[in-house]
């Protein structure tokens, strides 16, 4: 109850403004969360939302944004990134960054930022912060796992087992992927990205970075647990700041503030106060936030397994840019700068292209082509490009998908 209280209480203060605001609708549980409270205090009727869309049933989020939608007569707005755009915004993007970022998430920012801009919008809310606080990481209901194996053995296999039937994993797996797990989480394996899977390459780095990497990196941990420490090294060193650097530098491209009110210090401090087994019960991550909405959203919205990132990148890097890919990885300057091994990045992606169901993910690529175009920029002092952004690709009328809504 507090913490709803001071929820709203974060909306209402961050909707204070001389001019238009909006809010980032994903149709996730903490966006539609923001939109339905800031519906109820906005000053300004038809409240403002954003969404970002695929043209991609698989990946987009625009039913889920409908499904939050549904019932208020909020004014929608939304962008498509195509993968014909990521050539043309990939070095606009990296030069008011200023440092390799995200993926393909961050056109969508960037585009969102400049349609608002167009319609007169100056102000963002955005959730970013809910899944930090209050563990909506799917990783973080493996350290939860590993806490619970160490003090109450019985309690872990129990909790696991309910995570594993919402997500359809077979009972003979249970057993094998409870212990695969939690030994990644005893060996402290680190670069996992947000559903639990490495983010890296690391044989693909040069042996000289390798060897001259110095000290390593220590996450901060000051709690007793494995599962607090973890979303507090997220909020303080790791996701957070990484990501409102990201969508800070993609607003102000056109000159909108982005407001971020799960972030407010006392939404905080009241997380953190909450115990791990409100936060992660009946196989869900942040079940006290799915339990607190229940009566104002969709029960879909609140009960679905937490979506990952929502972009085609995997595909894209894949068949569609391929050749642009390519054209960065062979290219001499690629070979020359000592970040990377050239011919085992190479061989990496080859294999990746073939077969890219072998690797959990295309993060890795994206480091490398990110890298090498910021070198290009600053580095090599090629010229800043001409426009910061296209017009946005506008939807002024919104996809509709015969298969519904989208599912893991």
């Amino acid at each position: 109850e507090k913490y709803r209280a001071t929820l709203e209480d974060s909306i209402r203060l961050r909707l204070r403004a001389d001019v238009p605001c909006a809010v980032m609708l994903s149709g996730g549980l903490d966006s539609s969360a923001v939109a339905a409270i800031a519906d109820r205090y906005t000053s300004v009727s038809p409240l403002n939302v954003m969404t970002f869309r695929h043209e991609d049933p698989r990946y987009d989020e625009g039913p889920w944004a409908d499904l939050a939608a549904k019932g208020h007569s909020w004014r929608r707005y939304s962008v498509v990134v195509r993968e014909t755009d990521v050539v043309e915004l990939f070095e606009r993007a990296m030069w008011h960054q200023e440092e390799p970022f995200g993926g393909v998430a961050t056109f969508a920012d960037m585009l969102l930022g400049r349609l608002a801009r167009q319609e007169g919008i100056y102000v963002l809310l955005e959730g970013q912060g809910g899944d930090e606080t209050l563990g909506g990481y799917e990783y973080y209901y493996f350290h939860r796992l590993t806490d619970l194996e160490q003090s109450n053995p019985d309690e872990a296999r129990r909790l696991y087992s309910e995570y594993a039937k919402l997500r359809n994993v077979p009972p003979s797996k249970w057993n094998e992927n409870f212990n695969t797990i939690t030994g990644k989480i005893k060996a402290g394996q680190a670069g996992l990205s947000q559903d639990g899977t490495l983010a890296t390459q690391p044989i693909a780095i040069s042996h000289r970075v390798l060897q001259a990497q110095g000290t390593r990196f220590q996450k901060p941990a000051p709690f007793k647990t494995l599962f607090e420490n973890a979303m507090y090294a997220d909020l303080t060193a790791l996701k957070v700041p990484r990501v409102l650097r990201f969508k800070d530098k993609s607003s102000m491209m056109s000159g909108v503030e982005l407001r971020v009110p799960l972030l407010d210090h006392r939404l905080i401090e009241i997380a953190f106060a909450i115990p791990p087994e409100e936060k992660l019960a009946a196989g869900y991550t942040k079940y006290c936030f799915r339990r607190m909405m229940e009566k104002e959203l969709p029960y879909e919205i609140c009960y679905h397994v937490k979506r990952q990132v929502q972009t085609p990148q995997r595909e894209w890097l894949q068949v569609n840019l391929r050749s642009w890919v390519e054209s960065i990885l062979f290219s001499s300057s690629f070979a020359k700068r000592g970040f990377f091994d050239p011919d085992k990045a190479r061989s990496i992606y080859r294999r990746y292209s073939e077969h890219p169901a072998s690797f959990p993910n295309s993060f890795f690529i994206w480091q490398w082509i990110c890298v090498e175009i910021w070198c290009r920029l600053f580095i090599d002092g090629r010229d800043k490009p001409n426009d910061w952004c296209p017009t946005p690709n506008v939807l002024r009328q919104p996809v509709t998908h015969k298969e519904g809504f989208p599912r893991r």
